[in-house]
């Protein structure tokens, strides 16, 4: 994705930092190269649904008018050309996170974290968790798994499967960004 916002304010109450946050996207959103319609489908549409939410972070991507929001307990992702409003609870989204936010040679407009969203099951998730420090340290930073039952049967490295399928079913061209990504590195 193209720019992240990561609010440090820590004061006021809760409500009133909450509406700032959703005030603070709605900004960003505004200060997008897009057409009127998608300015007024996220300060209409988008905005009611966030009323009240805390707002952890959020990431525009200038090239589509794409949004995603990082909420304490999920992650919602936006996109005014379809006008879709996905939202992933988080017992339902493996999350890889490249946190870069002490990161001294990090550019000001390049992404704080990143996500790869898709749906898995508490124990998909606990799979990952076991490998993924492991495939991260041989450099592996995209890979796929085949699970059996309880138990994992396969690590898929060269498989763009895995891409396809979240790209086919939460509307990222996951290849997209992560080949951006790794162009940046």
């Amino acid at each position: 994705m193209g720019r992240t916002f990561r609010s440090t304010m820590q004061s006021g109450s809760d409500s009133s930092l909450s509406q700032l946050r959703v005030q603070e996207f709605l900004d960003d959103v505004c200060n997008l190269d897009t057409c009127d319609s998608h300015i007024s489908w996220y300060n209409v549409d988008v905005a009611t649904i966030l009323g009240g939410c805390r707002i952890l972070g959020h990431s525009t991507n200038p090239d589509d008018g794409s949004a995603v929001i990082f909420l304490e307990e999920s992650v919602v992702v936006c996109n005014p050309i379809g006008g879709r409003i996905h939202h992933y609870p988080k017992g339902m989204v493996h999350c890889f996170v490249d946190d870069k936010s002490n990161d001294q040679s990090r550019l000001e407009d390049e992404a704080i974290f990143s996500t790869e969203l898709f749906s898995i099951s508490p124990r998909d998730e606990e799979i990952c968790y076991q490998i993924g420090a492991t495939l991260l340290k041989a450099g592996v930073y995209f890979a796929g798994i085949d699970v059996i039952g309880d138990y994992l049967s396969e690590i898929n490295i060269t498989s763009p499967t895995g891409m396809r399928e979240i790209s086919k079913n939460s509307e990222v061209n996951v290849s997209d960004v992560f080949f951006k990504a790794l162009q940046k590195n």
